[in-house]
């Protein structure tokens, strides 16, 4: 008779780890299935990926083997790559965050932007030094403003 054997199995994404004891890998695939709810696991070590896929095999695992449960159609993913992936969206993450974070002092307040609304054009000449454009845009042909309107 032979002896249970404990291990833990996990979704590809490596997210989900259930503990199951099985005697037989028929056993196993039957509890696997049960406990991830879906059907026709194959089941892989994790380290490497080999596929086990006889009892004899079965028979040889560690106690407490950390195998992986793949699915119809999904494949299983080395473990270093998965966590590449990981990296390279937590440094995109990063960047965004640090992008976002230069962006926000550059946003108007509400007060501001209401003082700034009702504020007289010709006194944005005393603010920034600069004339307003106004003189190339009022010499436009009405068409041609319209025309310029539309297209923004």
């Amino acid at each position: 008779m032979e002896k249970d054997k404990a291990c833990f199995i996990k979704d590809i994404t490596r997210n989900i780890r259930k503990a199951v004891v099985a005697n037989t890998l028929s056993e196993l695939r039957m509890k696997v299935s049960a406990k991830f709810q879906r059907v026709q696991p194959t089941i892989h070590l994790d380290c490497d990926g080999t596929e086990i896929d006889d009892e004899e095999y079965f028979s040889t695992l560690e106690p407490n083997a950390e195998l992986i449960a793949v699915f119809p159609g999904e494949q299983w993913r080395d473990p270093s790559d998965y966590n590449a992936n990981l990296r390279r969206t937590s440094l995109d993450a990063q960047r965004l965050r640090k992008l976002v974070s230069k962006l926000q002092p550059n946003y108007i307040n509400d007060d501001d932007l209401d003082k700034l609304s009702n504020m007289d054009p010709n006194s944005l000449v005393d603010i920034t030094g600069r004339e307003p454009k106004d003189n190339e845009y009022s010499s436009r042909s009405d068409a041609a403003r319209r025309s310029t309107e539309l297209s923004c």
